[in-house]
Formats: structure tokens, C-alpha cells, sequence
């Protein structure tokens, strides 16, 4: 049995919400989303030029829709580039706005974790929760932190600070172990 105890700070919840907003298929979405705008907001902007047509002695209609698709894809890089660099930031305040002025969740403070053959246990002064190992998909680690991936969003925040460097791999392989266990039998049954 694998016993570990930590303190999981408002910190280690934003640092798990950022690794997530990371994760290759919420960045392809994202990518999807910047393509859409570099695509559709030119053609909007274009539109809006064919409903006020240039005025008489103006420029040539081609010229006109011409400069209004190079306006509209300035505008359309730039607010990909802004929505970009921003991003850390926003999902940060997020984060904070999710915990409030004083925090008081039950995945926050001192914590103690317990892996064992049932699976994974954690517990806290407002809760116990145990979850099963076919529960568990995996283990995802950053420099910090251990995350126990519980779903594709949804995980057991460890922080690596303060831990011995033999339980964090005796817990890291042990997940690993039996994710893989717990994929091969839901795939043979």
C-alpha cells in the first residue's frame, strides 16, 4: 500500500486546469476555432463592404472588396493573437473566480492518499471518496505535480513538493499498472 501526504493549494487546482486546457485535443480545438475566425470574419466583413457599395467616383467594387477582405483579415489575425496571449490569463481568472475569495472546497488542504488493490482513496477533512481502479485511465505528470487521470478533465491533484522521490514512483508506476490492467479487461469483456 502506497500512503502519501500533501496540501493542495488553490495553486496546485490551477496548475491541474491549466495542464488540462493544454491536453492536445482541447488545443486542436482551439485551432479549429482560430481557423473558423480567420475564415468567416473576412467574409462578414466583405458582406457588410456588397451592402454599402462604395460611393460614385470611389474605388473599383473589386478594389473595395478587395481592401475589406485584407481589413478583415487583419482584424481576424489579430483577435487570434490577442484570444492567444490571453488565454493563460483568463483561464487563471477563471480558475480564481471558480474558488472565491476564500476557498473552501473539499479537493483544497490537507489531503492523504491511500493506493492500494481497491484502487485510489483520498482523504480529506470534508471528505473520503475512493475510486475503483477501472476508474482510473491514467497517470499525467508535469514538474510539479501528479496528476491520477480519473476521465479526460477530471483527475487527483498530487503535488510532487515535499514527496519522496521512491513513493512518487511506486505511485506512478502502480497507476500505470493498473490503467493498463483495468484497459485490457474492459477490452476483453
Amino acid at each position: 500500500m502506497i500512503r502519501l501526504e500533501y496540501d493542495v493549494t488553490p495553486a496546485d487546482f490551477e496548475a491541474f486546469n491549466l495542464h488540462i486546457a493544454y491536453q492536445p485535443r482541447l488545443r486542436a480545438q482551439r485551432r479549429r476555432q482560430a481557423i473558423a475566425i480567420l475564415i468567416f470574419f473576412p467574409i462578414v466583413v466583405m458582406t457588410i463592404g456588397l451592402l454599402f457599395p462604395p460611393p460614385k467616383g470611389g474605388p473599383d467594387l473589386i478594389w473595395y472588396l478587395a481592401a475589406q477582405l485584407g481589413f478583415g483579415l487583419v482584424v481576424a489575425v489579430a483577435m487570434i493573437l490577442f484570444s492567444h496571449l490571453a488565454f493563460r490569463r483568463r483561464l487563471r481568472a477563471q480558475v480564481r473566480t471558480m474558488l472565491g475569495r476564500n476557498p473552501r472546497e473539499s479537493f483544497l488542504g490537507k489531503q492523504q492518499l491511500e493506493v492500494g488493490p481497491e484502487g485510489v482513496t483520498i482523504d480529506s477533512p470534508l471528505l473520503r471518496a475512493t475510486y475503483r481502479w477501472p476508474a482510473v485511465v491514467g497517470a499525467e505528470e508535469t514538474e510539479a505535480h501528479l496528476f491520477i487521470m480519473l476521465g479526460e478533465v477530471y483527475g487527483i491533484i498530487v503535488p510532487k513538493r515535499g514527496q519522496d522521490a521512491a513513493a512518487l514512483a511506486a505511485l506512478r508506476s502502480t497507476v500505470a499498472a493498473s490503467a493498463r490492467a483495468s484497459e485490457q479487461q474492459g477490452a476483453g469483456g
